[in-house]
């Protein structure tokens, strides 16, 4: 395959996506840039039969008018597709969905993870001075209910949700340069543009979180400031006012709308959600994307999500063939069960490598924690390095993963700039004499039994860790107990909850959690659709909003010191360094030298700690899905990176 061109990502020139990589596939950001490129025409579009039916019945328009001017045009990975079928997704309260990632924002990843490539939007430049980012939308386009999508919808998103102060009273960090927030202009009805206080050399990476699920021409009912009667609206529908009433029609959870009337320009429109949580799609007819025979995509007609109780429901799904794709919620410690069941469930499993997460299994303590005796404790350095060492990470391995990863505490991957191979396995070695010592420096005297270790207050050193079940899977289970194990040998009660998603999230935004197990990913130095990034490299090491360690820190941090805890100066330093580290352009030397920092004190500090390297991804295809990565893929929670809309059946 051809290389990937980008026109131009600076200097003014519009970038456009020409083609893809070895490890994407082949596409043109416009019909226009596919025929000139190619030399080839589309003379004829083409549509499924149940959309034709829709047509002759006059209840849609032919589909020359549904698709946009400048539709964007993929080769398929494998071959042209069939219209029609249904695909099964399945996971655990919404979470595992795989239609997480679906085609919303303006740009995305492409599959290798690392270059950015028009989506929604065809293109974008930005000025000399990095003061100004023009988005340029796709003439024609619309959303999944016929309406006109045009730069109104973008600007209402950032003018009237961004800027508006009840619905975001927290002005997210990267709309933010210098620290005021970026002022949009209306250029025309398919061109926005986007102007900076101070010079923003990271202006491209804001087009991964720029959405495309605010259609004004629905929304404004909801909303104050174009409806007066909003608050009346909210009341009748059981809502204290009209801002939660919005944020409740514009709720996407893991790609899946509350609001099932929701317009969107995904690729499939839901349509209908029943008591125990699953949900119903069908193809949009207003889909912007077609293969270079001019077949309006998706291929496939309908989605139907199964949620799940646990993990392991969704594995029997899987395993017993009900399942067309699953890409997450499956274990790698289980991967010899799904092979072995491979021929009765007509599927077949594979194992994709990740550049995603750091480690299989990470934790953070609580640095802001209530109780003033544990907070101490936690902000040893010497209590971290000690529950760091006692684990065994060798056995971790070979019991839980087949030997197959090795030892790794850095919260990023080595493919870091500035990464150095110190940073990996900086205090990974397993010392359990070395780790009691340093408890014994701390002052930890053991109770009477010697059999867990006192605080200074008298009472036992007991620690809860939680995690969601949502957010890891199967293998957690197995790799916290053998921490439990570990960590009572040097004398810490390690008690270990699974917690469901939205507990969890709720404790920890209220600071009352001790410590929270996590896998660490999300550690890309791009990382798409975050207000927090390098959420990796900064508190709370976690997604906002579930704050995992030192919250109240990153409350003061967030209010500029108005709430929350004023943290101690290394702290500071860190989010002075993430401040200078967005308006730093990639691949300079102070860039690289700022990044190192970053990532050093980081690991030196050991706030979020990992165990072992993140383990490949177990990933099932059903037996007869076409166009779907296979042996060559990379691993990614959702829909979109695979380009699901090409997905089609065999006959």
């Amino acid at each position: 395959m051809r290389k990937l061109m980008i026109i131009a990502l600076l200097g003014g020139a519009i970038c456009l996506l020409l083609a893809g990589t070895s490890l994407a596939q082949k596409s043109w950001s416009t019909l226009q840039e596919y025929e000139k490129v190619t030399g080839k025409k589309i003379e004829k579009f083409n549509e499924p039969p149940m959309l034709k039916v829709k047509v002759a019945a006059g209840e849609l328009p032919p589909v020359e008018q549904r698709l946009p001017e400048e539709p964007q045009v993929i080769e398929p990975l494998e071959e042209i597709g069939r219209y029609g079928g249904i695909m099964h997704l399945t996971g655990v309260g919404r979470e595992g969905s795989e239609l997480e990632t679906s085609m919303r924002n303006m740009a995305e990843l492409a599959y290798d993870g690392q270059t950015i490539v028009p989506c929604v939007a065809k293109g974008w430049k930005i000025s000399d001075d990095y003061k100004t980012l023009t988005l340029y939308l796709r003439k024609g386009m619309r959303w999944s209910d016929g309406e006109p999508f045009t730069a109104d919808d973008v600007l209402f998103w950032y003018e009237d949700v961004i800027l508006n102060d009840e619905l975001t009273p927290v002005k997210p960090k990267q709309w933010c340069p210098g620290g005021k927030p970026a002022k949009i202009k209306k250029i025309d009805d398919y061109t926005v543009q986007f102007e900076f206080g101070v010079p923003y050399a990271r202006a491209l990476e804001i087009l991964l979180s720029i959405p495309a699920s605010y259609p004004k021409h629905y929304l404004k009912k909801y909303h104050i400031k174009y409806n007066p009667d909003a608050d009346k609206v909210a009341k009748e529908e059981g809502i204290d006012n009209w801002w939660r009433c919005f944020q409740s029609h514009t709720e996407i959870s893991a790609g899946q709308p509350d609001d099932v009337n929701l317009p969107v320009v995904t690729p499939w429109v839901l349509k209908k959600r029943d008591a125990a949580q699953n949900t119903y799609w069908e193809r949009n007819p207003y889909y912007w994307r077609m293969d270079t025979a001019g077949n309006q995509l998706p291929y496939i007609d309908k989605v139907m999500y199964m949620d799940a109780a646990t993990p392991e429901v969704v594995e029997m799904r899987c395993m017993g063939g009900e399942i067309t794709s699953c890409v997450t919620m499956l274990s790698f410690s289980n991967y010899p069960l799904y092979k072995r069941n491979e021929k009765r469930g007509g599927y077949k499993v594979y194992l994709f490598p990740t550049t995603a997460s750091a480690t299989s299994l990470s934790y953070a303590f609580n640095y802001t924690h209530r109780d003033p005796v544990l907070r101490k404790i936690f902000n040893d350095i010497r209590f971290r390095q000690a529950t760091s060492l006692a684990i065994n990470r060798e056995e971790i391995s070979k019991t839980v993963f087949f030997g197959k990863v090795r030892p790794w505490t850095a919260p990023v991957t080595s493919s870091w700039t500035g990464f150095e191979d110190w940073m990996g396995t900086y205090f990974a070695e397993y010392d359990p004499q070395r780790a009691n010592q340093l408890l014994d420096e701390m002052g930890l005297k053991w109770d009477k039994n010697h059999e867990y270790r006192l605080r200074p207050d008298g009472k036992t050193l007991s620690i809860t860790g939680e995690y969601a079940l949502q957010w890891l899977g199967t293998y957690p289970a197995k790799v916290t107990e053998l921490i439990k194990e570990y960590w009572k040998k040097i004398g810490i009660k390690l008690t270990v909850k699974q917690v469901g998603e939205d507990l969890i999230g709720s404790r920890l935004q209220a600071n009352e959690h001790d410590l929270c197990f996590w896998n660490a990913d999300g550690c890309g130095e791009i990382s798409p659709g975050r207000t927090n990034y390098p959420i990796r490299l900064m508190p709370p090491w976690h997604w906002v909003g579930l704050d995992m360690g030192g919250p109240e820190w990153r409350r003061w941090y967030d209010t500029k010191g108005k709430a929350g805890e004023e943290p101690p100066e290394e702290i500071k330093r860190i989010f002075n360094l993430v401040d200078e580290w967005l308006t730093t352009p990639r691949g300079t030397e102070k860039y690289v030298k700022l990044t190192k920092e970053l990532i050093t004190l980081n690991v030196k500090g050991l706030y979020l700690i990992g165990t072992v390297e993140a383990c490949p991804y177990p990933v099932i295809r059903k037996d007869g899905l076409r166009n779907a990565w296979r042996e060559k893929g990379r691993f990614n929670p959702g829909l979109g990176a695979y380009m699901a809309d090409q997905w089609f059946f065999e006959k």
